[in-house]
């Protein structure tokens, strides 16, 4: 619990340096609400006030938790269903504005209502209501707006609903990372440092994250491409795979990486790519991430240009099963074939240096961040909504 607490109150610290930032571009949107605000009140205020005996100071009150409400609903919903069910927070983090108007349409309704219960003091009844000409008339009326007082309180059922977009979050597609790690034996120095890197950052990831873990094997390496390309049994090619639906299991399957001799880079990178073709024939996938793990040394396979052009994006089936592919050079030479082709004519991301533990998360923080969903975002909305709905629940006019 104490970790849980830890983290939610860092999350809201990243939010504020987020905004800072962004050079406060976010007060904008607390412009827009503001004014939306006032809009929706004017508009209502000349449209739907009853002629009744109650006054006009009783029926603004109604209007403007009305308004505010409605505002408040719309931008929960929105805020919710960008975070279930788009990417906009990794790309655009204005959590600490959206969490700010939240807090601002909250304490509004607050202040209406406690304003509005205030009216009921024997001494400010007349505020609410004409002056009527009866005794009876006077408690009848009095008791009438006591019961519209409460059902204005219908109106916090608008943004308390809001929050159901959260459930587009449990029905959306999932993601699929995969990632090819070089065991080579000149990799000994970086693969327990990948192992922890993939570990810490993978640990963030959307539940939504369906898993690949690759690495090489040496049993009959290929050195001909064309025969490579040309065979479609992954399991006849080099390589190691294994599919994950849970991360954690993923994460446990680390530990079994061992060390090879050489690398078969090329041929391994066709397996995996038949490989995740067969396990995720019959699933929609939001998206497809390949992160390559090596220095983009090739064993076997010469580098010339009828190998070059049978591989990465120049191989067009490979290139339309993978929405994006990402590379992490563990000290190879950014000026080789492969690199240079990933780089220069694919266009892929490429983290050029990623033998430190920082460097390495970094990069692949760079490929799946848009595959992390942290709840604290929709936690704060509904914690600072849910405290005010509450308070307005308990507000209550007096009786005498």
């Amino acid at each position: 619990m104490s970790e849980f607490l830890g983290n939610f109150f860092k999350a809201i610290r990243q939010y504020f340096d987020d905004f800072i930032l962004g050079g406060y571009q976010g007060l904008l949107f607390i412009l827009l609400v503001t004014v939306s605000v006032l809009v929706l009140t004017i508009i209502f205020s000349n449209q739907f006030l009853p002629r009744s005996p109650r006054t006009r100071e009783f029926h603004v009150l109604r209007v403007l938790i009305g308004s505010v409400s409605v505002v408040l609903s719309l931008a929960l919903g929105s805020f919710c269903y960008r975070w279930s069910n788009t990417d906009y927070y990794i790309h655009s983090p204005n959590q600490f504005v959206h969490l700010i108007i939240v807090l601002g349409l909250s304490l509004a309704l607050v202040l209406l209502y406690i304003k509005f219960a205030s009216n009921f003091d024997r001494y400010k009844v007349r505020n609410l209501y004409l002056p009527a000409f009866t005794i009876g008339e006077n408690a009848r009326f009095l008791k009438g707006t006591r019961k519209l007082f409460d059902k204005t309180k219908l109106w916090l059922a608008l943004p308390l609903a809001s929050f159901l977009l959260l459930l587009l979050y449990f029905i959306k597609p999932n993601y699929l990372v995969a990632v090819l790690i070089d065991n080579s034996s000149s990799m000994e120095a970086h693969v327990e440092t990948g192992k922890a890197a993939i570990s810490e950052t993978f640990s963030e990831l959307d539940d939504h994250s369906d898993l690949i873990l690759s690495w090489f094997t040496e049993k009959n390496p290929k050195q001909d491409i064309s025969r490579v390309i040309s065979m479609r049994n992954w399991s006849q090619l080099e390589g190691k795979h294994y599919f994950f639906q849970d991360k954690y299991q993923a994460l446990q399957h680390l530990e079994s990486i061992d060390l090879v001799g050489g690398t078969p880079l090329y041929e391994t990178l066709h397996s995996l790519f038949l490989y995740a073709q067969e396990q995720v024939a019959n699933t929609n996938y939001a998206k497809k991430v390949l992160i390559i793990v090596s220095d983009g040394a090739e064993a076997y396979i010469q580098n010339d240009r009828a190998t070059l052009s049978q591989i990465l994006c120049s191989n067009d089936q490979f290139d339309a099963f993978w929405d994006d592919v990402g590379l992490m050079n563990m000290g190879g030479d950014l000026t080789g074939p492969f690199f240079d082709l990933a780089m220069n004519q694919c266009n892929y991301y490429v983290e050029e240096d990623a033998t430190s533990l920082s460097s390495y998360k970094i990069g692949l923080d760079q490929m799946i961040q848009e595959f992390k969903h942290s709840w604290f975002f929709p936690i704060w909305m509904a914690s600072i909504f849910g405290i005010s709905l509450v308070v307005c629940l308990t507000i209550s006019p007096k009786t005498y």
